[in-house]
């Protein structure tokens, strides 16, 4: 398979709801070019101290196929970055990721990255296999 789950969100455009979009991926197994791919809303879309749109991976298998890069996408187990414009300079909210790889405490947060400042993300650390800023 290309993307195990896609997301179910709009690009750039900011819930109409009171900020309840949200995406739980839990206790699954992927075997996927792109095991995961999400994009968060914009921070400033936030309403009061609650996101437009927010989502979790939890305890989750991600088992990479051992294939030739099929495009300007190389294979990952969890994107920010798959399909988004380069060098979006609005802040997203994070995937957060608890257990990855059904390892107890191996929890992260991945930020937008793909050609972007800096600015967008509280750090900027890389980890292999997921595409865009990861902050434990």
């Amino acid at each position: 398979m290309r993307i195990g789950v896609s997301s179910p969100f709009f690009y750039g455009h900011p819930s109409e709801s009171s900020g309840a979009g949200s995406l739980t991926i839990e206790n699954s197994y992927f075997r996927t070019y792109i095991g995961v791919n999400v994009a968060t809303a914009y921070i400033e879309d936030a309403k009061g101290n609650f996101p437009s749109k927010k989502a979790v991976v939890r305890s989750s298998m991600f088992d990479p196929l051992n294939v030739k890069t099929l495009s300007l996408y190389p294979p990952e187990t969890i994107s920010m970055n798959h399909g988004m414009a380069p060098g979006d300079t609005r802040p997203r909210g994070p995937i957060v990721v608890y257990d990855y790889n059904k390892q107890p405490d191996n929890n992260f947060r991945v930020y937008y990255s793909y050609q972007a400042p800096t600015t967008v993300a509280p750090c900027h650390d890389t980890m292999p296999g997921i595409g865009g800023w990861v902050c434990r």
